[in-house]
C-alpha cells in the first residue's frame, strides 16, 4: 500500500469513528438531558410535544438521522478512496450492462410514462373534495408549502370548479407530453401539476404509493432530451430543415438516459424488499404474519366475501413461507436489473407475475407499475412495423446532428444515477416518509397482535327491517355533476353515469376515516361529519325504503385459532350513524 493511501485509509478511519462516537455517544445524552429541560435553551426547546411522545420516540429519530450520517461516511470515503478506479472502468461497465440506446427509444419511455400518468390522474375527482370536511386534510409533504404560501390556496381548494379545471388541465399536459407536444415544458410541467392532483387526493386519505413510481421516471425524463424520437416536436424540427439526431442510430447518452429510468423504477423495489428485512427480519415470511398482511387488503371496505384467499387461509404453512420468500426475494433481486442484461429480461416478468398474485390474493392492483415494467423490454420490431404504417417524407430527409461526446455522456450518465441510488438511500437510511418521497416500507412491520386482524364493516339499515352491507361504492363517491349553462351551475349529485370503474373508491381512499370511530371521541365526531357528506351527496333520504342508520363496526378475526371461520371473527365494537329524515 503506498504511503499516500495509507494516510487517507487513516483520515477517513479516524473520520468515521469520530462521528460514531459523536452521534451514538455524545448526542443522545445531550439529547435526553433536553428533554428533561436541563440542557441549554435551544436544546430544551427542541422537545415542544414531550408531554405526549416519549423520550424514545426522539430517539429513533436522531438514530434514523445518524444511520443517514453514517451511510454518507461510508459513501463520501468510498468516493475517496476508490473513485478514480471506479471511473477508469465505466466505459467498461457501460458496454457491458448500460448499452446505448436510440432517440426513439426513450422517446417511447416518455410517451408509455405520461400515459400511465394520465390514467392515474383519470382516477381521480378532484372537485368532490370540496364535500368533505377540513377535518380531514392532514399533513402531506411537500402540499403544506402550499398550504402556507400566499398564492390563495385554501380558496383553490373550495372551489370545485378550478379543482374541476386544474385536474383535467394535468390530463391535457400529460396527453401532449404522450404525443410529444412542447414536451421541454410539458414533461416537468406535468410533473408538477400531477404532484399537485395526487397531493391533494392524499391530503383527504393517507399517503398511498400508487402513481409514485412513474412520477419519479417523469422527474428523471425532465432532464432528458426525450423529446427527440417518438414526437411531434421532432417532427417538426424536421420539417423547418432543422439537424435532430438520428432516430434509430444508438448513442451513449440516450442510453444512460434509459439507464437512470431502470434504476428509478428499481430502487424502489429493493428499498420494499430492504424494509420488510429491517422491519420484521426473516420473521416477515412467517407464515401467520404473512397471512394477516395478506387478510388486511381484503377485509378492507367495502367488505366482500368472495376472496380467493379465504379458501387457501387453512393451507399448510409451508405455502406461505414460499408465498413470502418469493415476494421479498423478487424485491431484493430486483436490484440485479442495474448490473445483467440477463436479469432484465427475466425479473421484470416475473414481478409483473408476483403483480398478479397481488391482485388476487390481496386485491391489490398495482397497474401503473405492471404496465411501467415493459419499459424494459426492446419494443423495437414493433416500433419499426409502426413507422412503416405511419412513415412520413420529412422523416426520410431527416438532417443528422453532430455526433455526441461519449465521455461527457458518461460524465454526466454517472452522475444522474448516482444522484438517483443516493436519494433514494437517503430516503431509506432515514425513512422519511414526506410526500412525494417514501421509504417504500408498506407492510414491512410484523403483524400485531399476531395471527389477529381487526377491520370495520359498514351495515345499513333500512325502514321495511332488512339490513346489509352498506354498498359504499354505489353511495360515497361523491361525484360531483357539472353542468354548462351560461352561468355556470355546479349542482353535486350522486350520478351512476358519472361513476366509471376506474373512479377511486372512496371505501378505499378513507379508510383511516373509519378506523378513527374507534379511536375516541374526536375521532367519531370526524366519522360522523364525513358520513353526512357522503349521505347529503349520495341523497340516501330519498331511498325507498329508507336508510334508517349506518353502523361501522369492528371485527376481530383470530384466524391464527379458526382459519375456516365463515364469520370472519367476531364484532367488539360499534359506532351508529342516524340518517336524520328528510
Amino acid at each position: 500500500m503506498r504511503q499516500g493511501s495509507a494516510w487517507r485509509w487513516i483520515v477517513l478511519g479516524t473520520g468515521l469513528a469520530g462521528w460514531l462516537l459523536v452521534a451514538y455517544g455524545w448526542v443522545p445524552v445531550l439529547l435526553e438531558a433536553g428533554y428533561r429541560q436541563e440542557s441549554i435553551g435551544w436544546i430544551n426547546e427542541l422537545f415542544p410535544g414531550r408531554a405526549k411522545n416519549p423520550f424514545e420516540n426522539y430517539l429513533d429519530r436522531w438514530h434514523e438521522m445518524a444511520r443517514l450520517g453514517t451511510l454518507w461516511c461510508v459513501v463520501l470515503g468510498g468516493a475517496g478512496l476508490f473513485g478514480r478506479r471506479i471511473w477508469m472502468n465505466v466505459p467498461r461497465f457501460f458496454e457491458r450492462v448500460v448499452g446505448t440506446a436510440t432517440p426513439s427509444a426513450l422517446g417511447a419511455i416518455r410517451a408509455w410514462t405520461c400515459a400511465i400518468l394520465f390514467l392515474d390522474t383519470l382516477r381521480y375527482d378532484l372537485a368532490s373534495t370540496t364535500l368533505l370536511p377540513d377535518e380531514l386534510i392532514q399533513p402531506m409533504g411537500l402540499m403544506s408549502l402550499l398550504h402556507w404560501l400566499p398564492i390563495g390556496y385554501e380558496a383553490f381548494l373550495a372551489d370545485p370548479l378550478a379543482l374541476w379545471a386544474f385536474q383535467h388541465g394535468t390530463m391535457l399536459l400529460l396527453l401532449f407530453g404522450v404525443i410529444g407536444l412542447g414536451t421541454r415544458v410539458v414533461v416537468p410541467a406535468a410533473a408538477i401539476c400531477h404532484l399537485v392532483v395526487g397531493g391533494i387526493a392524499r391530503e383527504y386519505s393517507f399517503f398511498y404509493h400508487g402513481g409514485l413510481i412513474p412520477w419519479y421516471v417523469l422527474v428523471v425524463l425532465a432532464f432528458t432530451r426525450c423529446d427527440q424520437g417518438w414526437s411531434i416536436d421532432r417532427l417538426w424540427r424536421i420539417a423547418r430543415r432543422q439537424a435532430v439526431p438520428s432516430a434509430n442510430q444508438p448513442t451513449a447518452e440516450f442510453g444512460w438516459a434509459r439507464y437512470a429510468v431502470w434504476t428509478t423504477i428499481a430502487m424502489p423495489y429493493v428499498m420494499a424488499g430492504c424494509s420488510k428485512l429491517y422491519g420484521s427480519g426473516l420473521g416477515w415470511v412467517a407464515a401467520d404474519n404473512l397471512r394477516a398482511h395478506l387478510l388486511r387488503p381484503n377485509l378492507k371496505m367495502p367488505y366482500q366475501d368472495d376472496s380467493v384467499l379465504y379458501s387457501i387461509l387453512p393451507a399448510p404453512d409451508f405455502l406461505f413461507v414460499l408465498l413470502g420468500v418469493i415476494a421479498i426475494g423478487t424485491e431484493l433481486a430486483f436490484g440485479l436489473v442495474l448490473v445483467s442484461r440477463r436479469a432484465r429480461l427475466v425479473i421484470p416478468a416475473t414481478m409483473v407475475l408476483v403483480h398478479i398474485g397481488i391482485v388476487f390474493l390481496q386485491d391489490i392492483l398495482f397497474s401503473d407499475l405492471m404496465l411501467l415494467l415493459l419499459v424494459f423490454y426492446d419494443w423495437r420490431p414493433l416500433g419499426r412495423a409502426v413507422g412503416r404504417w405511419f412513415a412520413i417524407g420529412p422523416v426520410r430527409r431527416e438532417l443528422a446532428g453532430p455526433p455526441s461526446d461519449a465521455a461527457s455522456a458518461h460524465r454526466r450518465g454517472v452522475l444522474v444515477v448516482l444522484v438517483i441510488v443516493a436519494i433514494a438511500a437517503s430516503v431509506w437510511t432515514a425513512v422519511i416518509s414526506f410526500y412525494p418521497f417514501t421509504p417504500v416500507d408498506m407492510f414491512s412491520k410484523p403483524a400485531s397482535p399476531p395471527g389477529i386482524v381487526e377491520y370495520q364493516r359498514v351495515i345499513v339499515y333500512w325502514e321495511d327491517g332488512t339490513s346489509e352491507e352498506a354498498p359504499l361504492d354505489r353511495w360515497c363517491r361523491l361525484i360531483p355533476k357539472f353542468r354548462f349553462w351560461p352561468v355556470f351551475e355546479v349542482k353535486f349529485k350522486h350520478s351512476e353515469a358519472m361513476n366509471p370503474p376506474w373512479r377511486q373508491d372512496i371505501s378505499w381512499s378513507f379508510r383511516p376515516v373509519f378506523e378513527a370511530a374507534f379511536k375516541g371521541l374526536e375521532g367519531r365526531e370526524l366519522v360522523r361529519k364525513f358520513l353526512d357528506a357522503a349521505i347529503d351527496s349520495a341523497d340516501l333520504r330519498d331511498y325507498t325504503p329508507r336508510p334508517l342508520r349506518l353502523e361501522v363496526q369492528l371485527w376481530r378475526w383470530d384466524f391464527a385459532n379458526d382459519p375456516a371461520d365463515s364469520d370472519r371473527g367476531v364484532l367488539v365494537d360499534r359506532y351508529v350513524h342516524t340518517i336524520s329524515p328528510p
